[in-house]
């Protein structure tokens, strides 16, 4: 996907070279076609240079060129328009007087152009819509800022490009709001994300990309089917105008402990700038895809720039993830009361991987004090790369394995250890790369085994008591991986690994090791992921079945850290068990601090409590939310680590926290 500042750059490098514009001396005003009056001088435009056939042929389709370049209906009810700016981002061009692609000696062929530049259209429709009026406007209908990995609303409350193109089709059809499911909601975003890549990405397929918005739109506009999860719309608070409020707040603590010599008062005002650089940080976010917009014209008013500009110093990076439970907590300090559940929920689901936060409901334990401070966190995986967002989290990265030819670092260990610092922002992580950044390869299939085996025994060494692992392979309870973890799980080392993405193969090895916390995947109506892994696996040695529980938490399409431009903290989407794993392991992050507040006779008793919580404390599935054929002697149970963390108390004797 290409980030704003590429597409622009390109934009502004392949608008048509044969644009023609002449000035009649000044004074002069003639009332003819093609003039544009403007003042003491008048520009007389040239119609743009087309070729009779071009002309004709999208004369009878209904369009006419303009004489920027761009496109416009020719009948007089109908103001649709392609600029050329969506016409360049769409991988067109004018030459020789055709439309051509971009790059390629081909003309746009006949049988696409009416598809083709009725999906630019529509992309130009979306584009000159107002984001803020329909940011306003979808808050206040009730759809949630985010959903199954999808922003809706900017921080600043203004709509994304997701957000718009849902804005456009409820203002025509309000009725459908009625209807509005989270499946229908997922699948028809998850078109609008598809029309655009097809758009507006390296394919130049824009009539592609308008049969995918016209299929979102007739899913939009489908009768309600029986079995569909109903959107529990609600009117959520003007996220613009709520951000606003919390800044100036913010600044008055601030202003009104200026001058105070009290060390309590003075602390509080540390937390309070804290959380107003937070949230100036927050506001500067954009998310989803980017539409391509005419630059707007300069402002005579304003005086141009002279001299020489002096490069902006770099502003130090503030947290997103670190910043949030802190924000929530000083919030409701100077509010005087809790934020409501509609409030805390629009201003949690703004920030970047705030969506996992609301359905994990983590923000219950960090009003508790608990964010994961003085816990080591594993992640044995590829390496963890550098990203502004873990830069400060994560305290060594080691190596283990030689893989000729292929690079360590990689997206996937990123993308894990973004979401155990986003629920548990204080706990510590190290990396331990045991996989290649391309995937297993067959040809070193030994020596990642050998590799992570050596990074496991260097972890536990390490003094790290939950060791997070996305990765598996085919099932064997009696390989030596799954020996060493059953032996250091004995000893109260907690490891949470995902059960595999291939459905119905049996649960994954190493995950099927008894003393490991197994992990599957939840989509976003609650229900098993469609690659999920599941089932028994029969031990040949012990002459029985392994049957393992399995704890669920949300693993389709989550927004977490992803590599991206030096210095910038990227995110991406990502489905799979590898990272329901670590929404685990960040909830049981919070559940080990909790657990050392107690005196506890050892890691071992710490340990199995802490496992008996989150067992205990999790809501079983139902068997209309599973497969039909999952085993009915396997158990499949959601975590909630609230509800975990009141069964931890129940065992333990608590002492107080802050």
């Amino acid at each position: 996907m290409r980030t704003p500042l590429v597409l622009a750059l390109l934009v502004a490098s392949a608008l048509p070279a044969t644009s023609q514009v002449r000035t009649d001396p000044p004074g002069v005003v003639r009332s003819l076609p093609g003039i544009v009056i403007g003042g003491p001088s008048v520009k007389k435009v040239e119609p743009f240079p087309v070729s009779a056939e071009t002309e004709k042929f999208l004369s009878s389709l209904g369009w006419k060129v303009e004489p920027d370049g761009g496109l416009s209906r020719i009948a007089s009810d109908d103001s649709s328009r392609i600029d050329p700016v969506v016409i360049v981002a769409g991988g067109l061009t004018w030459r020789a007087g055709d439309l051509a692609y971009i790059g390629t000696p081909f003309p746009l062929e006949k049988e696409k152009t009416a598809a083709y530049l009725e999906g630019l259209a529509n992309f130009n429709q979306v584009a000159g819509m107002d984001p803020a009026m329909a940011g306003v406007a979808l808050a206040g209908w009730g759809l949630p800022p985010s959903h199954d990995g999808s922003q809706f609303l900017n921080p600043d409350g203004s709509a994304t490009y997701e957000g718009l193109m849902l804005y456009q089709y409820f203002v025509a059809h309000p009725s459908a709001m009625k209807r509005m499911s989270s499946e229908r909601l997922s699948q028809s975003v998850a078109l609008f994300d598809s029309g655009w890549d097809y758009t507006f990405g390296k394919a130049a397929a824009a009539h592609t990309g308008h049969a995918d918005v016209k299929r979102a739109w007739s899913l939009l506009d489908l009768p309600a089917r029986p079995g569909e999860t109903r959107l529990a719309l609600k009117a959520y608070p003007d996220l613009g105008k709520s951000l606003a409020k919390y800044k100036a707040m913010l600044k008055f603590s601030i202003a009104n402990a200026k001058n105070s010599e009290d060390p309590t008062v003075l602390a509080r005002r540390r937390t309070d700038a804290q959380a107003l650089a937070t949230l100036n940080a927050l506001e500067k976010q954009r998310y989803g895809r980017p539409l391509p917009r005419p630059e707007p014209p300069p402002d005579p008013t304003e005086p141009a720039a002279s001299g020489i500009a002096k490069p902006d110093r770099p502003e130090p990076y503030v947290s997103l993830s670190a910043g949030l439970p802190t924000v929530l907590k000083v919030l409701d300090r100077i509010n005087g009361r809790p934020l409501t559940a509609a409030q805390q929920e629009s201003l949690i689901r703004s920030f970047p991987m705030g969506d996992l936060v609301w359905r994990t409901g983590v923000q219950n334990l960090w009003k508790q004090g608990l964010t994961g401070q003085g816990v080591k966190v594993a992640v044995i995986d590829q390496g963890v790369g550098s990203h502004p967002e873990l830069n400060a989290a994560v305290k060594s990265r080691e190596k283990f394995g030689d893989y000729p030819g292929q690079e360590m670092l990689g997206p996937h260990a990123m993308h894990v250890s973004g979401i155990i610092h986003q629920l548990a922002p204080d706990a510590e992580i190290r990396s331990y790369a045991v996989l290649p950044s391309r995937g297993r390869d067959p040809r070193f299939e030994d020596a990642v085994d050998g590799a992570i085996i050596s990074a496991i025994h260097k972890a536990v060494a390490d003094g790290n008591t939950i060791i997070n692992m996305s990765l598996g392979g085919p099932s064997d309870p009696n390989e030596p991986m799954v020996k060493v973890i059953e032996e250091y799980a004995k000893k109260g080392v907690i490891f949470v690994i995902s059960a595999g993405n291939n459905r119905d193969s049996g649960i994954a090895s190493p995950s099927i090791a008894k003393g490991a916390v197994t992990v599957g995947s939840l989509d976003a109506n609650g229900r098993m992921s469609i690659f999920s892994q599941s089932g028994e696996v029969y031990d040949a040695r012990r002459v029985a079945y392994a049957i393992k529980d399995v704890f669920m938490a949300p693993g389709g399409n989550i927004n977490s850290t992803v590599p991206g431009r030096s210095g910038t903290a990227a995110y991406g989407v990502m489905s799979g068990t590898s990272m329901a794993a670590p929404a685990v392991s960040g909830m049981t992050a919070l559940l080990k601090q909790a657990a050392s507040f107690s005196a506890v006779p050892d890691p071992v008793t710490a340990a199995r409590n802490i496992l008996d919580a989150l067992r205990s404390g999790s809501t079983p599935m139902s068997l209309r939310t599973l497969p039909p054929d999952i085993p009915l002697d396997q158990d499949f149970v959601v975590v909630d680590p609230l509800a975990a963390l009141k069964k931890l108390d129940s065992q333990q004797d608590s002492v107080a926290r802050r």
